[in-house]
């Protein structure tokens, strides 16, 4: 059974466009981790500083090693100081 992430992240004013260029350079590498389904990232069309990331994922193995790998990793340091809040970061399966 897969395994879907919704992963909400928003930036401070101003500092969307830097984290905009943070997230989408996680796409493709990411889309290369062992396990991806698919990894997509959206903006809400109302309110630019929010971003989301739907994921899909082989199972909780694969995207417990997509959190240790050097592009996640890097990211996370870079956001450092753009981020309104901390990521919010759910896992869902598919019930039908």
């Amino acid at each position: 059974m897969t395994v879907h992430v919704v992963a909400r992240i928003i930036a401070r004013p101003g500092a969307q466009d830097a984290l905009k260029q943070i997230l989408q350079s996680l796409l493709e590498p990411s889309r290369q981790d062992a396990g991806c389904l698919s990894y997509h990232l959206h903006v809400n069309k109302e309110n630019p500083c929010e971003f989301v990331m739907l994921e899909e994922w082989r199972d909780d193995v694969a995207i417990d090693a997509h959190f240790g790998t050097p592009h996640i990793q890097s990211a996370l340091a870079r956001t450092q100081g753009l981020l309104a809040a901390a990521p919010e970061i759910l896992r869902y399966q598919r019930l039908g």
